[in-house]
Protein backbone atom coordinates (compact mmCIF):
# COMPACT_ATOMS: atom_id res chain seq x y z
CA UNK A 1 0.00 0.00 0.00
CA UNK A 2 2.87 2.01 0.92
CA UNK A 3 4.48 1.74 -2.53
CA UNK A 4 1.36 2.55 -4.09
CA UNK A 5 1.04 5.63 -2.40
CA UNK A 6 4.59 6.54 -3.20
CA UNK A 7 4.13 5.65 -6.92
CA UNK A 8 1.20 8.18 -7.44
CA UNK A 9 2.37 11.03 -5.33
CA UNK A 10 6.11 10.56 -7.93
CA UNK A 11 3.60 10.53 -11.08
CA UNK A 12 1.98 13.60 -9.51
CA UNK A 13 5.41 15.43 -9.08
CA UNK A 14 6.11 13.99 -12.54
CA UNK A 15 2.94 15.60 -14.00
CA UNK A 16 3.09 18.84 -12.31
CA UNK A 17 6.70 19.50 -13.49
CA UNK A 18 6.99 18.79 -16.82
CA UNK A 19 5.01 20.99 -18.23
CA UNK A 20 6.77 23.86 -16.26
CA UNK A 21 9.71 22.54 -17.61
CA UNK A 22 8.75 22.84 -21.22
CA UNK A 23 7.23 26.24 -20.86
CA UNK A 24 10.42 27.09 -19.22
CA UNK A 25 12.57 25.53 -22.05
CA UNK A 26 10.49 27.40 -24.49
CA UNK A 27 10.24 30.70 -22.90
CA UNK A 28 14.35 30.46 -22.64
CA UNK A 29 14.35 29.30 -26.45
CA UNK A 30 12.36 32.89 -27.07
CA UNK A 31 14.08 34.77 -25.07
CA UNK A 32 17.23 33.95 -27.00
CA UNK A 33 16.21 34.61 -30.44
CA UNK A 34 14.47 38.32 -28.98
CA UNK A 35 17.97 38.91 -27.93
CA UNK A 36 19.68 37.55 -31.12
CA UNK A 37 17.29 39.05 -33.56
CA UNK A 38 17.63 42.76 -31.11
CA UNK A 39 21.15 42.61 -31.23
CA UNK A 40 20.86 42.33 -35.35
CA UNK A 41 18.47 44.88 -35.67
CA UNK A 42 20.62 47.31 -33.34
CA UNK A 43 24.17 46.93 -35.52
CA UNK A 44 22.21 47.41 -38.45
CA UNK A 45 20.86 50.42 -37.35
CA UNK A 46 24.27 51.85 -36.05
CA UNK A 47 25.39 50.95 -39.82
CA UNK A 48 23.15 52.90 -41.42
CA UNK A 49 24.04 55.61 -38.72
CA UNK A 50 27.19 55.57 -39.92
CA UNK A 51 26.20 55.74 -43.64
CA UNK A 52 23.97 58.70 -43.14
CA UNK A 53 26.41 60.57 -41.19
CA UNK A 54 29.09 60.01 -43.62
CA UNK A 55 27.10 60.99 -46.85
CA UNK A 56 24.86 63.99 -45.83
CA UNK A 57 26.69 67.31 -45.52
CA UNK A 58 29.88 67.45 -44.16
CA UNK A 59 29.99 67.26 -40.05
CA UNK A 60 31.30 70.20 -38.30
CA UNK A 61 32.05 68.47 -35.07
CA UNK A 62 35.57 66.63 -34.97
CA UNK A 63 33.77 63.75 -33.04
CA UNK A 64 36.03 60.44 -33.09
CA UNK A 65 34.43 56.44 -33.88
CA UNK A 66 35.91 53.80 -35.61
CA UNK A 67 35.64 52.57 -39.10
CA UNK A 68 32.89 49.44 -38.80
CA UNK A 69 35.12 47.47 -41.49
CA UNK A 70 38.57 48.58 -40.74
CA UNK A 71 38.10 49.16 -37.18
CA UNK A 72 40.38 52.47 -37.09
CA UNK A 73 39.61 55.51 -35.88
CA UNK A 74 38.68 57.92 -38.24
CA UNK A 75 36.71 61.51 -37.88
CA UNK A 76 33.08 61.70 -40.29
CA UNK A 77 35.15 63.98 -42.10
CA UNK A 78 37.93 61.57 -42.99
CA UNK A 79 35.57 58.40 -43.32
CA UNK A 80 32.86 60.42 -45.66
CA UNK A 81 35.94 61.68 -47.98
CA UNK A 82 37.37 57.76 -48.04
CA UNK A 83 34.09 55.90 -48.94
CA UNK A 84 32.29 58.62 -51.20
CA UNK A 85 35.24 61.14 -52.69
CA UNK A 86 37.32 58.69 -54.64
CA UNK A 87 38.46 60.58 -58.14
CA UNK A 88 36.90 59.71 -61.66
CA UNK A 89 37.95 60.42 -64.46
CA UNK A 90 35.33 60.85 -67.68
CA UNK A 91 36.53 61.60 -71.56
CA UNK A 92 35.25 62.65 -74.38
CA UNK A 93 36.68 61.38 -78.30
CA UNK A 94 36.54 64.67 -79.95
CA UNK A 95 35.67 68.19 -79.95
CA UNK A 96 36.22 70.45 -82.86
CA UNK A 97 35.70 74.56 -82.85
CA UNK A 98 37.16 75.19 -86.60
CA UNK A 99 35.41 76.44 -89.83
CA UNK A 100 31.87 76.52 -89.14
CA UNK A 101 31.94 74.02 -85.97
CA UNK A 102 31.42 75.10 -82.61
CA UNK A 103 31.43 72.43 -79.73
CA UNK A 104 29.36 72.94 -76.08
CA UNK A 105 30.55 71.09 -73.19
CA UNK A 106 27.84 70.11 -70.44
CA UNK A 107 28.23 68.45 -67.26
CA UNK A 108 26.34 68.27 -63.68
CA UNK A 109 26.44 67.30 -60.43
CA UNK A 110 23.69 64.38 -59.83
CA UNK A 111 24.85 64.22 -56.49
CA UNK A 112 24.15 65.82 -53.13
CA UNK A 113 27.31 67.23 -51.98
CA UNK A 114 29.60 69.96 -54.36
CA UNK A 115 31.96 68.09 -56.59
CA UNK A 116 35.53 69.11 -57.15
CA UNK A 117 36.06 69.38 -61.20
CA UNK A 118 39.33 69.85 -63.54
CA UNK A 119 38.63 69.81 -66.61
CA UNK A 120 41.41 69.55 -69.51
CA UNK A 121 41.34 69.59 -73.23
CA UNK A 122 44.10 68.14 -74.98
CA UNK A 123 44.70 69.58 -79.02
CA UNK A 124 45.23 66.76 -82.28
CA UNK A 125 49.39 66.08 -80.73
CA UNK A 126 48.31 65.62 -77.33
CA UNK A 127 49.09 68.86 -75.65
CA UNK A 128 46.69 69.77 -72.99
CA UNK A 129 45.12 72.96 -72.19
CA UNK A 130 43.85 72.70 -68.26
CA UNK A 131 40.83 75.06 -67.10
CA UNK A 132 40.98 76.38 -63.30
CA UNK A 133 39.18 74.20 -60.82
CA UNK A 134 35.89 74.67 -60.28
CA UNK A 135 33.52 73.16 -57.89
CA UNK A 136 29.72 71.81 -59.28
CA UNK A 137 27.05 72.32 -56.23
CA UNK A 138 24.30 69.71 -55.91
CA UNK A 139 22.53 69.39 -59.00
CA UNK A 140 24.30 72.07 -60.66
CA UNK A 141 25.09 71.93 -64.63
CA UNK A 142 27.74 73.46 -66.17
CA UNK A 143 28.54 75.06 -69.72
CA UNK A 144 31.09 75.66 -71.63
CA UNK A 145 31.26 77.15 -75.29
CA UNK A 146 34.74 75.97 -76.36
CA UNK A 147 35.26 79.04 -78.75
CA UNK A 148 35.35 81.16 -75.94
CA UNK A 149 37.35 79.41 -73.58
CA UNK A 150 40.08 77.62 -75.66
CA UNK A 151 43.45 79.14 -77.22
CA UNK A 152 42.56 80.25 -80.42
CA UNK A 153 46.22 78.39 -81.59
CA UNK A 154 46.37 74.35 -82.18
CA UNK A 155 43.19 73.51 -80.24
CA UNK A 156 40.58 73.68 -82.64
CA UNK A 157 40.47 70.13 -82.84
CA UNK A 158 41.12 67.16 -79.90
CA UNK A 159 39.86 65.46 -77.11
CA UNK A 160 38.33 65.92 -73.46
CA UNK A 161 38.74 64.99 -70.21
CA UNK A 162 36.76 65.95 -66.96
CA UNK A 163 38.44 64.51 -63.32
CA UNK A 164 36.00 64.71 -60.51
CA UNK A 165 35.63 63.69 -56.84
CA UNK A 166 32.64 61.97 -55.37
CA UNK A 167 30.92 58.56 -56.41
CA UNK A 168 31.09 56.42 -59.73
CA UNK A 169 28.62 57.78 -62.03
CA UNK A 170 27.67 61.08 -60.10
CA UNK A 171 28.92 62.95 -62.97
CA UNK A 172 27.26 63.53 -65.89
CA UNK A 173 28.32 65.28 -69.46
CA UNK A 174 28.28 65.49 -73.04
CA UNK A 175 29.78 67.17 -76.02
CA UNK A 176 27.46 68.78 -78.52
CA UNK A 177 29.29 69.72 -81.83
CA UNK A 178 27.05 71.94 -84.53
CA UNK A 179 27.03 73.30 -87.51
CA UNK A 180 24.33 75.92 -87.32
CA UNK A 181 24.66 77.01 -91.08
CA UNK A 182 23.53 73.54 -92.22
CA UNK A 183 22.00 72.19 -89.30
CA UNK A 184 23.86 69.33 -87.98
CA UNK A 185 24.61 68.53 -84.65
CA UNK A 186 26.50 65.69 -83.22
CA UNK A 187 26.64 64.53 -79.60
CA UNK A 188 29.01 62.58 -77.28
CA UNK A 189 28.35 61.35 -74.08
CA UNK A 190 31.07 61.29 -71.69
CA UNK A 191 31.97 58.27 -70.54
CA UNK A 192 34.51 56.66 -67.87
CA UNK A 193 37.38 54.69 -69.65
CA UNK A 194 38.74 52.45 -66.75
CA UNK A 195 34.88 50.82 -66.75
CA UNK A 196 35.60 49.15 -69.96
CA UNK A 197 35.82 45.78 -69.93
CA UNK A 198 37.75 45.32 -73.48
CA UNK A 199 40.64 46.72 -75.57
CA UNK A 200 37.95 46.22 -78.10
CA UNK A 201 35.42 49.17 -79.76
CA UNK A 202 32.77 48.23 -82.27
CA UNK A 203 30.04 50.74 -83.51
CA UNK A 204 27.62 51.35 -86.40
CA UNK A 205 26.16 54.13 -89.11
CA UNK A 206 23.04 54.27 -90.84
CA UNK A 207 21.88 57.44 -93.34
CA UNK A 208 19.30 57.71 -95.54
CA UNK A 209 21.58 58.93 -98.49
CA UNK A 210 24.32 56.85 -100.29
CA UNK A 211 27.89 58.14 -100.40
CA UNK A 212 28.11 60.44 -97.04
CA UNK A 213 30.42 62.45 -95.84
CA UNK A 214 32.31 60.61 -93.11
CA UNK A 215 34.96 60.76 -90.75
CA UNK A 216 36.35 58.26 -88.40
CA UNK A 217 37.99 59.48 -84.78
CA UNK A 218 40.61 57.21 -82.69
CA UNK A 219 41.88 58.78 -79.38
CA UNK A 220 44.29 57.84 -77.15
CA UNK A 221 43.06 58.33 -73.43
CA UNK A 222 45.74 57.17 -71.58
CA UNK A 223 49.53 58.71 -70.81
CA UNK A 224 51.24 55.36 -73.05
CA UNK A 225 51.59 55.31 -76.50
CA UNK A 226 49.24 52.95 -78.17
CA UNK A 227 48.86 50.99 -81.31
CA UNK A 228 45.20 50.66 -82.57
CA UNK A 229 44.11 48.00 -85.74
CA UNK A 230 41.03 49.46 -87.72
CA UNK A 231 38.68 47.39 -89.42
CA UNK A 232 35.41 48.92 -91.31
CA UNK A 233 32.51 47.03 -92.90
CA UNK A 234 30.82 49.41 -95.95
CA UNK A 235 32.94 50.90 -97.41
CA UNK A 236 33.81 50.72 -101.34
CA UNK A 237 36.31 49.02 -102.34
CA UNK A 238 36.65 46.74 -99.32
CA UNK A 239 39.50 47.12 -97.07
CA UNK A 240 42.18 44.40 -97.34
CA UNK A 241 44.25 44.82 -94.61
CA UNK A 242 43.22 46.48 -91.16
CA UNK A 243 44.52 50.31 -90.80
CA UNK A 244 47.22 50.72 -88.14
CA UNK A 245 47.57 53.83 -86.62
CA UNK A 246 50.55 54.45 -83.80
CA UNK A 247 48.89 57.17 -81.31
CA UNK A 248 51.20 58.99 -78.94
CA UNK A 249 49.65 59.88 -75.55
CA UNK A 250 46.09 61.67 -75.73
CA UNK A 251 46.75 61.93 -79.10
CA UNK A 252 43.68 62.27 -81.15
CA UNK A 253 43.65 61.61 -85.01
CA UNK A 254 40.89 62.27 -87.52
CA UNK A 255 40.89 59.66 -90.86
CA UNK A 256 39.00 59.88 -93.73
CA UNK A 257 37.72 56.54 -95.97
CA UNK A 258 40.81 57.05 -98.00
CA UNK A 259 43.18 56.91 -95.47
CA UNK A 260 41.61 53.69 -93.96
CA UNK A 261 41.15 51.88 -96.69
CA UNK A 262 44.11 52.84 -98.68
CA UNK A 263 42.51 53.52 -101.69
CA UNK A 264 42.22 57.10 -103.86
CA UNK A 265 38.79 57.20 -103.79
CA UNK A 266 36.39 55.68 -101.57
CA UNK A 267 32.25 55.52 -101.31
CA UNK A 268 30.17 54.69 -98.39
CA UNK A 269 27.23 52.58 -97.87
CA UNK A 270 24.29 53.89 -96.50
CA UNK A 271 25.36 51.54 -93.63
CA UNK A 272 28.18 49.91 -92.10
CA UNK A 273 29.84 49.13 -88.96
CA UNK A 274 33.79 49.76 -87.83
CA UNK A 275 35.41 47.82 -85.62
CA UNK A 276 39.30 49.37 -83.74
CA UNK A 277 41.27 46.41 -81.59
CA UNK A 278 44.37 47.91 -79.88
CA UNK A 279 47.24 47.16 -77.25
CA UNK A 280 46.69 49.66 -74.55
CA UNK A 281 45.06 49.08 -71.14
CA UNK A 282 41.02 48.32 -71.57
CA UNK A 283 39.42 52.04 -72.18
CA UNK A 284 42.35 53.82 -73.11
CA UNK A 285 41.35 54.06 -76.87
CA UNK A 286 38.47 55.94 -77.92
CA UNK A 287 36.29 55.60 -81.00
CA UNK A 288 33.87 57.68 -82.75
CA UNK A 289 32.61 58.11 -86.45
CA UNK A 290 30.46 60.79 -88.00
CA UNK A 291 28.47 60.81 -90.94
CA UNK A 292 26.70 63.55 -92.42
CA UNK A 293 24.99 64.72 -95.44
CA UNK A 294 23.96 67.93 -96.39
CA UNK A 295 20.60 68.33 -93.91
CA UNK A 296 21.28 65.20 -91.37
CA UNK A 297 24.25 63.86 -88.97
CA UNK A 298 24.24 60.90 -87.74
CA UNK A 299 27.48 59.47 -84.85
CA UNK A 300 28.09 56.26 -84.56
Amino acid sequence: MLQSRRFLFNFKVIRLFVPVAVCLSVSLFFVYNFSTAKAEVKKEKKVRSIESITYGELPKTRKIFNDPILNLPLTKNELWKKQFQESHTLSASYYRVNENFDSMLMISNQGPNPMPVNIKFYNLAGEDFALESLVLNSNEVGKFNLRDILPSRNFNQGSIEVTYQGKKLEMGGVVQISDKNRSLMFDEELSEPKLFASNKLEGIWWTNQNNPKMNIVVSNTTADPIIAAIETVGIVPDQNTPKTVNLSPHQTVVLSPEEITGKNAANIRSSGGISISHNGAKGGCWLAGFCQNRNAAIRT
